[in-house]
């Protein structure tokens, strides 16, 4: 999935700064932010898809649980106490922070095109 909006992101950004050297000056400069716009939607998009993610893997993870309670050993509610205990952060968690990112740098960088001088 990452691999996905990696590409096409990059894909965007490769055609944006192509497209910026080869408009003439009669091309208005807000006809370049769209390629930043869209790029900044397929951010949200990718947000998105790893929020669902997340909650799709909450959801296997309750059930699993559920199961181990009716089993004599707990493995993953054990590794799950001790992950806590350490501090770790769901993957998804910190994962979700990279499209966000992204989506603000595009949206500066659609700004930028549309208004430069």
């Amino acid at each position: 999935m990452n691999a996905f909006f990696v590409t096409v992101i990059s894909a965007l950004t490769a055609v944006a700064v192509l497209t910026r050297d080869v408009l003439t000056d009669a091309t208005p400069k807000a006809t370049l932010a769209i390629i930043p716009v869209v790029a900044a939607a397929m951010c949200v998009l990718w947000a998105l898809l790893i929020r669902s993610y997340r909650t799709l893997s909450r959801a296997k993870w309750t059930v699993i649980g559920l199961i181990e309670g009716h089993l004599p050993l707990r493995p993953f509610a054990a590794e799950h106490e001790q992950t806590t205990r350490e501090g770790h952060r769901s993957f998804t968690l910190i994962e979700q922070w990279v499209p966000v990112v992204l989506a603000v740098l595009f949206l500066v960088l659609a700004f930028l095109f549309a208004f430069q001088a």
